[in-house]
């Protein structure tokens, strides 16, 4: 018989093994929690399908066998109640699942009803009427969207108050070994009384964007997952705002005033008052993407948007935790441009004299000023330094980098602020700088590349001075 002792000491293990670091492997439990949570959530859409067809057709191929009728789930529109409009579309602007398909819609499936925080599922078993929903997914990305539809609007108030007590009372939860989620609660000005959850991980990548508001009688929620830095999701939550206005727009047909509609008189007839005068102040052609780059990866998320006066710029920059000041502008136009740990954003806004937009620069500038650093609690901090520069009229940068545990992390954001004549050019970009050796040179790089790229929109602010171009 052969000793035991032996064939431990000839064992051999085969090829090599390399463990994963302790972050590693609570990286990808985290992302195993939130695929497994997505299956569930498929199954239980298609047991919800299962149901509602009043059938099941047992294994083996045997005949359907009947059911005794089940009380309509409350994610389905009943005979009698309101129901949602096929017109609404909610996939506008949703990201494209891995194959490159675009999403589909359908009511009554699962959508959101599952988002919970510490344990409690607001959101499930609410009264609904009707709901459709939508959902796309990829390996580091998911993007779910849901309307739910309500008897009246004080119902659909009180889910909103549900959504949002819930999530306010779970700022921190155990997630696993040595990694709590966090959830940071703000109001958002879409709809009426709309609320941002952002949810993080305190010793993992990723970050789960949830918006939710009401309009009338019905209730949108919207939940974006992607490997963000957790100490930097603005881009993030202005990319997701930007992609729900169409959704938002259209949930005018659950108001009792309805959507704006327009009417052109008779052609017989010449209008009652003469046209409004063109008040645009910033001219169609002009260049504010000029300089930015022509190629990026081939995924919905990336590339230019805009230029247009409605891309949201500033609407996503705080300082410590404040929004920043509101601009009393004649004209705006914002663009913006991604590609993967590379976002750029770029604002134009003019006044009505220098004055105007000498003091909206300093405003900005001393917002920023006044906030050198900011700490989260959970050894991550942010830190804005304001420097001048010589561009234009007058400019200022805004470098802002970040720190864990009290040593340079990756990231770096700067906003530079150039004011020529009567108009303010804002140039910001996030990238993944800020952690190399030399963090002042990186910054100093950065300023004078954004310099560079911003050449054409800067030479043509010439026409918001006195002496014109």
């Amino acid at each position: 018989m052969p000793d035991p002792i032996d064939e431990l000491e000839n064992f051999n293990p085969g090829a090599p093994m390399n463990p994963l670091s302790p972050s590693e492997v609570r990286r990808l439990g985290d992302r195993h929690r939130r695929r497994r949570t997505a299956g569930i959530a498929l199954a239980a859409a298609a047991a919800v399908a299962v149901i509602a067809t009043g059938s099941v057709v047992l294994a083996g191929g045997g005949e359907p066998q009947g059911l005794d009728p089940a009380p309509p789930n409350p994610s389905e529109s009943t005979a009698s109640g309101p129901r949602i409009p096929d017109s609404l579309d909610i996939t506008v602007d949703l990201y494209e699942n891995e194959s490159g398909e675009p999403a589909t819609q359908r009511h009554g499936d699962v959508g959101l009803t599952l988002v919970d925080f510490c344990g409690v599922t607001p959101f499930a078993d609410d009264g609904r009427a009707d709901s459709v929903s939508a959902a796309t997914s990829g390996p580091e990305y998911s993007d779910t969207r849901e309307v739910v539809l309500y008897a009246d609007e004080q119902s659909a108030g009180q889910a909103l108050e549900r959504l949002t007590a819930a999530a306010r009372d779970c700022p921190r939860q155990e997630s696993g070994p040595d990694n709590d989620t966090l959830h940071r609660v703000e109001s958002w000005d879409a709809g009426e009384s709309g609320v941002l959850v952002v949810r993080t991980y305190t010793n993992s990548l990723g970050a789960e964007i949830m918006r939710f508001t009401r309009v009338g009688d019905a209730l949108l929620a919207s939940s974006t997952y992607a490997e963000y830095d957790p100490s930097n999701t603005a881009s993030g939550e202005a990319d997701q705002a930007r992609r729900l206005k169409s959704v938002v727009d259209q949930m005018c047909v659950f108001t009792d005033a309805g959507c704006a509609t327009t009417t052109e008189p008779p052609a017989s007839e010449p209008p009652a008052t003469e046209p409004p005068a063109d008040t645009d102040d910033i001219p169609a052609d002009f260049p504010l993407a000029a300089g930015w780059p022509d190629r990026h990866e081939p995924d919905d998320r990336y590339g230019l948007t805009g230029p247009a006066p409605d891309v949201p710029v500033l609407e996503a920059l705080q300082a410590c935790g404040a929004a920043l000041p509101a601009a009393a502008s004649l004209d705006r136009l914002g663009a913006a441009w991604a590609n993967v740990e590379d976002y750029r954003y770029r604002l134009l806004l003019t006044f009505e004299d220098a004055d105007g937009a000498i003091d909206y620069q300093r405003q900005l500038v001393d917002a920023y000023r006044a906030c050198p650093r900011t700490e989260d609690g959970e050894s991550n901090a942010s830190l804005n330094d304001v420097r001048q520069t010589r561009v234009g009229g007058e400019s200022w940068a805004v470098v802002r980098t970040f720190e864990f545990l009290g040593a340079p992390a990756i990231g770096m954001e700067v906003i530079h602020v150039v004011r020529l004549g009567r108009a303010l050019l804002v140039d910001t970009a996030a990238n993944e700088g800020g952690g190399g050796p030399d963090p002042e040179a990186q910054a100093t790089a950065q300023i004078a590349e954004q310099t560079a790229e911003t050449s054409a929109p800067l030479a043509a602010m010439c026409a918001f001075t006195e002496a014109g171009c």
